[in-house]
């Protein structure tokens, strides 16, 4: 006597959205919805970046130009990130 659903049970079957027609199991929701989740939070700490840009002119300290430079380096790699996120995210819906 165990408490995992039988064959039958262990899909549902979703009859709306772009699950519709097919079977897909609760661990495979999650991880869609972990997905968008990701993505939203690079997205917006991507929009947090590019709103605060760091300018070498503005600064009076030596190294501002390295921070300068830094700053454009990690808006390119949460930018890379937020694309490839995005890529997956698409996937997951259209496939």
């Amino acid at each position: 006597m165990g408490f995992a659903p039988g064959p039958k049970n262990r899909y549902k079957r979703f009859k709306t959205g772009i699950f519709a027609g097919g079977q897909m199991s609760a661990a495979w929701i999650i991880n869609a919805v972990g997905l968008f989740a990701t993505t939203t939070g690079v997205l917006l700490i991507l929009l947090y970046l590019c709103r605060s840009p760091v300018r070498a002119e503005e600064s009076a300290q030596a190294s501002a130009e390295a921070q300068a430079r830094q700053h454009r380096h990690l808006v390119t790699a949460v930018s890379l990130l937020a694309v490839w996120l995005v890529l997956q995210d698409l996937a997951v819906i259209l496939l």
